[in-house]
C-alpha cells in the first residue's frame, strides 16, 4: 500500500505564477536532465506552452493521455524534441509499465477529477523513481459541477449522459 505524502493546497492562480511558486519549491527549480510526465496532456498546450517554457533543461517529457484523438491532435499541434506524447490511462498499469520506475517528475492539471483516485494514485506512486516527486492539480469542489449534474439528471437532457457525463469520483452520479 502506498502512503500520499502531504497535500498542499494552491489556490485557483494564473498558470505563469502557479508554476513559479512550484519553482520555489526544493526540487522543483529546473528539473535539469530529468524525466518528467504530464498526465492527461490532451491537446498538448500543457505541456508546451507551461510545462517546457518553466522547465526548459527537462531531459525528456512524457505526455499521456488515454483520449487517444487528444494524443494525434498533439503530436500534430505542439510537437517539440522533449515531448513524447503516448496513449497510455492513469488508471491502466498495463499501459504505464514500460515508465515503471523511471519518472522524476509528474504534472498532471484538472486529470484527475475524472478518474478513479484509489488506481491513479496507485499508479502515481508505480511510476515515480525512489525520490520522485507529483504535482496533481484538481477541482475538488465546483458549482459548475453541481449545476452540471442538475441539469444532466433531468429527463429531457438524459439523452446526452453518456455523450457529456465523465464519472465523478466526487459525487455520487446515478445511472440515468
Amino acid at each position: 500500500m502506498y502512503r500520499l505524502p502531504k497535500l498542499i493546497g494552491f489556490p485557483h492562480r494564473r498558470p505563469d505564477d502557479y508554476y513559479k511558486e512550484l519553482q520555489e519549491r526544493p526540487g522543483w527549480k529546473d528539473l535539469d536532465g530529468e524525466v518528467a510526465m504530464d498526465v492527461g496532456c490532451g491537446s498538448g498546450r500543457n505541456s508546451t506552452i507551461n510545462i517546457l517554457k518553466y522547465y526548459p533543461k527537462v531531459e525528456k517529457l512524457i505526455a499521456i493521455d488515454n483520449y487517444t484523438p487528444s494524443i494525434y491532435f498533439a503530436t500534430s499541434t505542439n510537437t517539440q524534441p522533449k515531448i513524447e506524447y503516448r496513449s497510455a490511462d492513469i488508471e491502466d498499469r498495463s499501459t504505464l509499465v514500460e515508465w515503471e520506475g523511471k519518472i522524476s517528475k509528474i504534472f498532471s492539471t484538472n486529470c484527475f477529477t475524472h478518474v478513479d483516485p484509489e488506481n491513479a494514485f496507485g499508479n502515481v506512486h508505480y511510476l515515480l523513481k525512489p525520490g520522485g516527486e507529483a504535482i496533481i492539480t484538481f477541482v475538488s469542489k465546483s458549482q459548475y459541477y453541481d449545476i452540471f449534474l442538475d441539469v444532466i439528471l433531468r429527463k429531457e437532457f438524459r439523452q446526452y449522459s453518456a455523450v457529456y457525463a465523465y464519472p465523478l469520483w466526487s459525487t455520487n452520479l446515478p445511472k440515468c
